[in-house]
């Protein structure tokens, strides 16, 4: 978990709002056991620049 959100990469602003939630596959975890892939997900948050409008993605 991420507590620090990091600054804009276009404009270095720290001035962010949060944008949406997302799901997304982190990682495949290959399962000799039961012989298949597992996917590994994680909930992104995404945030928007104010100054910019640029958007950043930091996990929950």
């Amino acid at each position: 978990m991420y507590d620090e959100l990091k600054p804009c990469p276009k404009c270095s602003s720290t001035e962010l709002v949060r944008y949406n939630v997302s799901e997304r596959v982190f990682c495949t975890i290959l399962a000799k056991r039961i012989d298949s892939c597992i996917p590994v997900k994680v909930c992104v948050k995404r945030f928007e620049c104010k100054k910019s409008a640029r958007a950043t993605i930091t996990l929950i």
